[in-house]
C-alpha cells in the first residue's frame, strides 16, 4: 500500500518550515513551464534549474495578475 504525505517538514534548530504538497507541485510546474520557456525563446535564464522556475513563477504572476488577455466585462459596468 503507498502512502501519499501531506508535504515536507524540515526542522532545524528552533526553525520548522513546512512545505505542502501543492505548494511542491506549484514549485515542479513552474520548472517545467520555465524549461519549456526557455526552449521556446532559445535562449538559457541564469541559475540554471532554480533561474527556470523562478522564470516560470514571474511569468504565470504575469498572465494572471499584469496582463488580462480575458477581461470580465460584466464587472465594468
Amino acid at each position: 500500500m503507498s502512502v501519499l504525505a501531506d508535504g515536507v517538514t524540515i526542522t532545524i534548530g528552533h526553525n520548522v518550515w513546512n512545505f505542502s504538497l501543492s505548494f511542491l507541485l506549484y514549485l515542479l510546474l513552474a520548472a517545467i513551464v520555465g524549461v519549456i520557456a526557455e526552449y521556446i525563446a532559445g535562449w538559457h535564464v541564469p541559475l540554471g534549474i532554480i533561474g527556470a522556475i523562478v522564470a516560470g513563477i514571474v511569468g504565470a504572476w504575469l498572465m494572471t495578475q499584469v496582463i488580462h488577455l480575458w477581461h470580465d466585462t460584466s464587472a465594468l459596468s
